[in-house]
């Protein structure tokens, strides 16, 4: 375990202990949990945007090699 320091204003550590107390843990454990949530959430949301992106490149990607034309002069036809 580590050992975590944090400065905050005696409401908001009023209002933890508070919460902890009603939770019946303690504001270790409240914070503990708020960071893996935190951490979670950040791993969703990275997961969701590779898979936009994989599903972007399906949608818009060539074929590679061969034509896709068959005679030089169909290039020019506009």
């Amino acid at each position: 375990m580590t050992t975590l320091t944090l400065s905050i204003d005696e409401q908001s550590a009023r209002t933890a202990q508070r919460i902890a107390q009603q939770r019946q843990t303690t504001v270790d454990a409240i914070v503990q949990e708020l960071l893996d949530q935190l951490g979670r959430e950040d791993f969703d949301v990275r997961h969701r945007s590779v898979e936009e992106l994989e599903q972007s490149f399906h949608e818009v990607s060539r074929p590679l090699g061969g034509k896709l034309w068959k005679q030089r002069d169909e290039l020019y036809d506009r």
